[in-house]
């Protein structure tokens, strides 16, 4: 029977050859090099492979350094790399278990609930927690890539998790919690489902621990955001204070201007600045684009000023919201790649955004964007694979793929 490799990327890195957990890879760059090949799954031209690790070394002697890590490999993983002159390749035709990819299979098919399961129990972390590689600025993007990309799909199954298991009343309790509370564990700024623990918590008999819900969302609402809980979750806090009936909890929604004010509170007193934004959207139809930076204190109301210009052009003009937030500064383009999906997720017209960024953008520029916005290859299966290139060319590739997205 031939080895198996097991590869367990999802939290700290751990690798097994033969059931038995490898221990003698003594370079963090060899180690690297095996989880790029695998996660990959393509062949790479040796050159890449030297800048995405050794680019700030002279060419000869980060060419000498990918041949040791090579060895290294070749003497642990065997026959499960391919290896010639010019590529290397993880060998896929050999037995192995890659949790990245077995996660991903899961978490894509949102319509089978025990293969969701699955998945999230194989999300142990996040993508090469903790794993750090020096001098690799290249390694580190795309590391960070991968984990942007990964956290969404967790988050997208954990969400379809706790909305299923809300709906099945009492019985679904527990479940819900569960996923509940791990959704939040990683999008801590989700309102909707503070509130949602809140009630699951308050209908458990756990009093304390639905109002100390309560605390902990105002908390980081405050922190991160500058501003305070919606009406309707101050509405759960009292009904949970005083005891009063409450509601069963209302399947969570993709998160849509969660944390600003309700639109049922009139906006008082903009009315000089909303007709300067409004003058704005309509040179932008005009094809006279511009930019605009909305400035103030922490909760003095910008973005609920926002909000009022998008209700008031609904219809007329698309708005793409992403929000940039401190923990998650080291995703590369997070609130460019959030309001993209803000438009193909949460639009009535999705399908039809999706069909005309189809004919509009070319194929290689759609792979690009893939590399952030997985979901392309499921609407778009045919694409090709995305270019190989440079690090500094990649970057400028996947920004020129974004900003054509954007643009269709």
């Amino acid at each position: 029977m031939a080895e198996e490799l097991q590869l367990t990327l999802l939290g700290n890195p751990e690798v097994l050859h033969d059931g038995l957990v490898v221990t003698d890879l003594r370079s963090r760059k060899a180690l690297a090099l095996l989880c790029y090949l695998a996660v990959t799954g393509r062949p790479h031209l040796r050159p890449i492979l030297v800048g995405l690790l050794w680019a700030e070394m002279p060419e000869a002697l980060a060419r000498n350094n990918l041949s040791k890590a090579l060895t290294q490999l070749r003497k642990v993983v065997g026959h499960h790399l391919i290896i010639t002159r010019h590529e290397v390749a993880f060998n896929r035709e050999r037995p192995y278990w890659l949790d990245v990819e077995a996660f991903e299979q899961g978490a894509s098919a949102l319509a089978d609930i025990e293969g969701l399961q699955r998945a999230v129990e194989l999300y142990r972390g996040d993508f090469l927690e903790g794993f750090y590689v020096q001098q690799s600025p290249a390694f580190e993007e795309w590391v960070l890539a991968q984990r942007a990309r990964l956290q969404e799909l967790a988050l997208q199954a954990l969400h379809t998790l706790a909305t299923h298991h809300s709906r099945r009343g009492t019985a679904g309790r527990a479940a819900a919690k569960q996923y509940t509370t791990r959704l939040l564990a990683l999008d801590p700024w989700r309102e909707e489902a503070h509130r949602q623990l809140m009630l699951l918590l308050a209908q458990s008999g756990q009093r304390g621990a639905a109002l100390a819900q309560y605390e902990a969302c105002c908390q980081v609402l405050a922190d991160e955001l500058g501003v305070e809980p919606l009406p309707e979750t101050r509405a759960v806090y009292e009904a949970v204070l005083h005891g009063a009936p409450l509601q069963a909890p209302a399947p969570l929604r993709d998160a849509e201007w969660g944390t600003l004010p309700s639109l049922d509170m009139p906006l008082i007193g903009r009315e000089k600045e909303l007709s300067q934004l409004a003058g704005a959207c309509a040179s932008a139809r005009a094809g006279q684009g511009g930019v605009i930076l909305i400035s103030g204190e922490a909760g003095i109301g910008k973005s609920r000023l926002v909000q009022e210009l998008s209700t008031r052009w609904r219809g007329q003009a698309l708005f793409l919201t992403g929000a940039g937030y401190r923990d998650l500064q080291t995703m590369p383009y997070h609130p460019a790649v959030e309001a993209l999906r803000s438009a193909f997720e949460h639009q009535p017209a999705a399908t039809h955004l999706w069909a005309d960024a189809r004919h509009r953008v070319q194929p290689v520029w759609l792979a690009e964007a893939s590399r952030l916005l997985p979901e392309l290859r499921d609407l778009c299966p045919d694409l090709p694979a995305p270019i190989e290139t440079e690090p500094e060319q990649a970057r400028t590739r996947l920004f020129e793929a974004l900003s054509r997205l954007t643009l269709s």
